[in-house]
Parts: structure tokens; C-alpha cells; sequence
């Protein structure tokens, strides 16, 4: 769902009269932004595709081309250096595959830009699955010329329990175009030069029952009564997806519907948010 700035306080007011606030994130990863003195709150996530080849990682995702993957690197509080870096992939799975689409995840040993160019050494000092998904994850870089293409960072608020629903509110959600591997990133998307990153001027909702299936889209009662109001609307919106639309159009293949709808003003179905809010338009990077 994406939530108008303006109704930002009703959608949190309303979600507390039915859901207690929770814990950002699990144990291990708040004890990894503790030791590194950042906000808990802050997620950012560095998402590898290829610029020069039409961003075949987003293109796929768009067509939703089955077995469709997604690399990314996470951390979670301020600044790239210093955090624990999750190295994560995400695998899109049509439902007559039978099976759920999957996110799959390890801690960074070492180097994160050398385990990201293919070196091996690190890689005795994983686990068995995570130096599966390592390698796995290096084949698909190397195969495709993949580098840090698009960073997301937001603030995250959560609500209720991750065993039965859950629903995070990320808020101030920045993008930004990257240059260079991984060493040469800048700490936060601020510190890019201003033409290469934009703020994204919704807050995004997201709701998890843990007893629903992936391909049962029965709405919770009290959230369809909030987007019959205007208070947010449910669509099909990745941030990812947003920021190569925005920053790096010059390489984009397809246009998925909801970003059409943000541009022509579509989107909320029901009421129209006010004070309408406008997208920014920025330079395409290439």
C-alpha cells in the first residue's frame, strides 16, 4: 500500500488502535545496529543489476518471468561501513510452480565487495547453505556483469507479531543511483551529488499474516476500511522498481502499470489525498 505523507499520522493512529508496536527487527540484527551505534529504524539495501544491458534483473521482475531473481545487500542503521551486511536473494515463483517465492539470506565474512567480484577465500568461513547461496549468488553476478545499480533507505516502523500479522510503515524513503563497486559507495544516499538521488513522497505499508498464503489477496477488514477512506491504496509498487524508473529510465525495457497510475494522478481510487502530492521529476542516468 502506499500511504499520502499527509495522512501519515491516521494511517499509525489506526493501525495502533488494532496492532501494538514491535520490535524493527529480530534479535541478531538489533544487536548487529547496536554494536555499530546507528538507528535501528534505518534499512538500507543496495540492489545489483546492469546498467548497460537494460537491467535485466528489473525487467525480469516486471514481466514476472518465473524464477525471476533479485540481488541485494542490506544493513540496517547509519552508514554503509561499520554495519553487518546481509547479502540476500529473492527468487519470484509463478503459483503453478507450487511453490512460495523465496528470499534467501547470510551474514557478509570479510570483504563484502571481494565476495561480490568472485573470490573464493572468504567463502570457507560460511555455513554450508550460505556458501551454496554465495556461490549461487556469484555465478548470477558474474554471468550478467552485476554492480550496485539502485540504494533504497527509509525508516521502518512495525507493528504486531511477525507468528501472526505484521505490518511495517516505511517512511522518508530515499533513492539513489550508484557509481562504482562496492568500496567506492558513498555512507548514505544523501551524501550522493544531488542529481543522482530522490525522495519518494508516500510512505509504503506493508501488511504479513502469517497464516495467509502468498496468493490470497483477502484483505484485512480494517485496512480495506482505511483505503475506502483515502488513507493509503494498495498497488503493485516496488521500490526498487521505482528508483530505475526514476534515476536510470535510460535503461529501462518495460513500464509496469502502477507507475504509469503515479504519473497520471490514478492511483487512489477512492479519494484523492490532500494536499495532492506531485512526483519529483530527476534526470535519467544511463
Amino acid at each position: 500500500f502506499l500511504v499520502p505523507v499527509s495522512r501519515l499520522a491516521e494511517v499509525e493512529a489506526t493501525i495502533l488502535k488494532h496492532l501494538p508496536a514491535a520490535p524493527k527487527h529480530n534479535k541478531k540484527q538489533a544487536q548487529a545496529t547496536s554494536a555499530a551505534g546507528g538507528r535501528d529504524d534505518l534499512i538500507s539495501s543496495v540492489y545489483y543489476d546492469n546498467p548497460d544491458a537494460q537491467l535485466p534483473q528489473f525487467a525480469e521482475r516486471v514481466r514476472k518471468e518465473e524464477g525471476a531473481t533479485l540481488i541485494r545487500l542490506r544493513w540496517y542503521g547509519e552508514g554503509r561501513s561499520g554495519n553487518t551486511v546481509f547479502v540476500e536473494r529473492k527468487t519470484h515463483h509463478e503459483s503453478w510452480v507450487l511453490a512460495n517465492s523465496s528470499k534467501e539470506r547470510f551474514t557478509a565474512v570479510g570483504s563484502v565487495g571481494d565476495l561480490m567480484h568472485g573470490k573464493t577465500d572468504m567463502l570457507g568461513k560460511l555455513t554450508p547453505a550460505a556458501r551454496t547461496l554465495a556461490v549461487g549468488i556469484q555465478k548470477l553476478t558474474r554471468k550478467r556483469k552485476l554492480r550496485p545499480c539502485i540504494r533504497t533507505q527509509y525508516e521502518r516502523l512495525a507493528f504486531g507479531d511477525p507468528d501472526e500479522l505484521r505490518i511495517t510503515l516505511d517512511c522518508n524513503l530515499r533513492m539513489g543511483a550508484e557509481q562504482g563497486d562496492w568500496d567506492e559507495l558513498p555512507e548514505c544516499v544523501e551524501d550522493m551529488p544531488k542529481e543522482r538521488w530522490t525522495r519518494f513522497q508516500y510512505a509504503v505499508m506493508e501488511t504479513k499474516q502469517a497464516t495467509q498464503d502468498e496468493d490470497d489477496d483477502t484483505p484485512i477488514p480494517w485496512v480495506a476500511e482505511m483505503e475506502r477512506h483515502g488513507l493509503c491504496q494498495e498497488t503493485k509498487f516496488s521500490k526498487y522498481g521505482y528508483g530505475c524508473l526514476t534515476l536510470r529510465m535510460g535503461s529501462v525495457q518495460l513500464i509496469p502499470e502502477w507507475y504509469s497510475q503515479l504519473q497520471d494522478g490514478t492511483l487512489f481510487k477512492y479519494a484523492t489525498p490532500e494536499p495532492r502530492l506531485t512526483l519529483m521529476e530527476q534526470p535519467s542516468l544511463a
